[in-house]
């Protein structure tokens, strides 16, 4: 996502039968081209803290910085 301000990567998920072929790699990259291309300089993502320890080593190893604390995600949960 791109507000012309902020970039953010909301998820990016490859199956578990396909892991570890590149494909994560591949999608990110694509969109990281996308948004340099619209003039973004930057781009952000969140994990979920169960999969903190998996994909905080996929994405450092691409370049990407931990920043703890400096955001807060919140969530609601709707019912009608």
């Amino acid at each position: 996502m791109y507000d012309g301000v902020f970039a953010f990567i909301f998820r990016l998920v490859v199956k578990k039968n396909y892991h570890r072929r590149g494909i994560g790699s591949l999608l990110l990259k694509e969109a990281e081209k996308r948004l340099y291309q619209r003039g973004t300089p930057r781009v952000s993502l969140w994990i979920r803290e169960t999969e903190l320890p998996e994909l905080q080593s996929f994405y450092e190893k691409r370049g990407y910085i931990c920043v703890e604390g400096k955001h807060q995600c919140m969530y609601k949960e709707l019912k009608v």
